[in-house]
C-alpha cells in the first residue's frame, strides 16, 4: 500500500492477506482517521513498513470494541472475554505439582487444542512462612490486586496441547510449587482460539492525535506475536498493553513520550500476560518503562530507560 491508504484499506489488506505473508506499507505518512489498525482473529500476518524513519502512521482514531488502542491484535471476541466475565470456568481438581504438564478439570466444555487457559487460585489468608499470596489493601499491599479475578491473585497463562476426557495437557508446565486443593484452584478460558503469529515491524506509530485511545498497541488473547524495529510516540496510556496473552516479543524498538504523564502512562504493561520477552528497547520520557501487573515467567532484559516523566495530578 502507498501513502493515502485509509485505515479501512489497510485493515482490508490484513483481513485478506494469506497466512505467512506481509502487508507492506511503502515509505510516507499515513493518516489513520476513521478507525485503528485491526487484526481481528487474523493470524500469521505481518504489518511491515519501509523503516521507522520512512513509514509513519499518524492516528486520530482507534479500534472499536476493545479496551482501547490504535493497533489492536485480538481474537474473535476481543475484549469480551476478561477477568470480570471469564466465559468458561472449571474447577481444577488434580495435577498441582510444579513442572506438571497435565491437569484435571471438572469440565472441558468449549475447550480446544490451542486455547489460552488462565489458571488461578484463592489468595492466602495467613502467612505460613512459605509463599504468601495476599492482595488485601492495608494488610499486605498499598494498591490492591492486579488484573486477575477478584480474590485470585496467583495465576498462570498456559495453552492447551491435548485433551483426553478431563485430562488436559498444557504448555508451559506449572511454574509455581504452591498450587493446592484447599485454595480452590480453577481454570477459565475463551470459547475462541487466540490470534497467533502477528508481527508489527519497521514503522513509526504516532499516537499524539488519538487522545481517546488508551494504548498504542494492544494484544488481547494473543500468542506468539512480536513488535520489532518500531518507534512509538506519545501514547495516551501504555505504548503496548498485553492482556490475557503469552509468548509475545518486543525487541529493538523505541518508545517516546506520553500524553498525560500520570499513572498508567507506561512503556510496557502486561495484564494477565505471561512468558513475554521484552529486550533491547529504549524508553524515553515515559512514566515507567515496564510495569509488572501480574506477569509470570517473563524476561525483561537489556532495555534502557531515561528521563522518567510523571506529573502527579492534584
Amino acid at each position: 500500500l502507498n501513502p493515502g491508504a485509509t485505515a479501512a484499506q489497510i485493515n482490508s489488506a490484513i483481513a485478506s492477506c494469506p497466512a505467512g505473508q506481509v502487508v507492506f506499507l511503502n515509505a510516507g505518512t499515513y493518516n489513520i482517521t476513521s478507525a485503528g489498525i485491526l487484526f481481528d482473529a487474523k493470524s500469521n500476518v505481518t504489518l511491515r513498513g519501509a523503516g521507522p524513519n520512512l513509514t509513519i502512521l499518524k492516528f486520530t482514531a482507534g479500534c472499536a470494541g476493545t479496551i482501547g488502542a490504535n493497533v489492536c491484535v485480538q481474537n474473535a471476541n476481543g475484549g469480551n472475554w476478561w477477568a470480570g466475565s471469564p466465559g468458561n470456568v472449571s474447577n481444577w481438581t488434580a495435577g498441582y505439582a510444579k513442572g506438571s504438564a497435565q491437569i484435571t478439570l471438572s469440565t472441558t466444555a468449549n475447550l480446544q487444542v490451542g486455547t489460552i487457559v488462565i489458571l488461578d487460585q484463592l489468595d492466602d489468608t495467613t502467612d505460613d512462612g512459605t509463599i504468601y499470596n495476599c492482595f488485601t489493601v492495608t494488610t499486605c499491599t498499598e494498591q490492591g490486586p492486579d488484573a486477575g479475578r477478584t480474590g485470585r491473585g496467583q495465576h498462570q497463562t498456559v495453552r492447551v496441547t491435548a485433551i483426553n476426557g478431563s485430562l488436559v495437557t498444557i504448555t508451559p508446565p506449572l511454574n509455581m510449587p504452591n498450587w493446592r486443593a484447599d485454595r480452590a484452584p480453577q481454570a477459565w478460558w475463551s470459547s475462541n482460539l487466540p490470534v497467533s503469529g502477528v508481527g508489527i515491524e519497521n514503522l513509526t506509530l504516532d499516537h499524539a492525535g488519538a487522545a481517546q485511545s488508551e494504548y498504542g498497541i494492544q494484544f488481547i488473547n494473543a500468542v506468539n506475536g512480536w513488535v520489532r524495529n518500531v518507534r512509538s510516540i506519545n501514547s495516551k496510556n501504555a505504548h503496548i498493553n498485553f492482556y490475557q496473552s503469552s509468548h509475545v516479543t518486543v525487541r529493538d524498538s523505541y518508545f517516546y513520550g506520553v500524553q498525560g504523564g500520570g499513572s498508567q502512562s507506561y512503556g510496557m504493561e502486561p495484564w494477565l500476560a505471561d512468558d513475554l520477552l521484552i529486550e533491547n528497547n529504549i524508553f524515553q520520557h515515559v512514566t515507567n518503562a515496564i510495569i509488572h501487573s501480574g506477569s509470570t515467567a517473563s524476561v525483561f532484559a537489556y532495555n534502557y530507560a531515561i528521563d522518567d516523566f510523571f506529573i502527579n495530578p492534584t
